[in-house]
């Protein structure tokens, strides 16, 4: 009988060794894709006024003038956090940006420049079949006012 339960413990042992086993090297599921981890909104097409409309704005508030968006477009909801970054960093084998020693994961990503924040919304664009948004800004800094003023 002893013979038998040692058998048995023997055997739930190394049943047990081999699902923690198989658990531990089961492959991580993929990234999931960084649109749908960016919660995105509609801006519809429309127009509205900028610049100082309260008469106590700056200098460069002034004057305030109307402003016409032509077309729509979705932008984020929220501010960029570590963990969407991280995620296009290592999907386009970009280093990391250092995060200062004050932690990842939500904290919003800093240390980055205005050119790798182009590339994170062209990757986003890209994949939602949207107009890069180098494109957009080499449109939008073509045109011009009626006064010649670049808009």
């Amino acid at each position: 009988m002893k013979k038998v339960t040692s058998i048995l413990i023997s055997i739930v042992s190394i049943a047990i060794l081999v699902t923690v086993l198989l658990l531990a090297l089961k492959p991580a599921k993929e990234s999931p894709p960084a649109e749908s981890i960016v919660d995105m909104v509609l801006v519809e097409n429309g127009s509205f006024t900028m610049g100082d409309t309260w008469g106590n704005g700056k200098d460069d508030e002034k004057p305030a003038h109307e402003v016409t968006i032509s077309y729509d477009f979705e932008m984020g909801n929220y501010e960029i956090a570590f963990a969407q970054y991280d995620l296009f960093c290592k999907e386009t084998e970009r280093t990391l940006p250092g995060d200062e020693n004050w932690g990842r994961d939500k904290r919003l990503v800093i240390n980055i420049t205005w050119m790798d924040a182009i590339a994170f919304c062209n990757r986003l664009s890209e994949r939602k079949s949207f107009l890069r948004l180098t494109t957009i800004m080499v449109t939008f800094s073509t045109k011009t006012e009626d006064d010649g003023r670049s808009i």
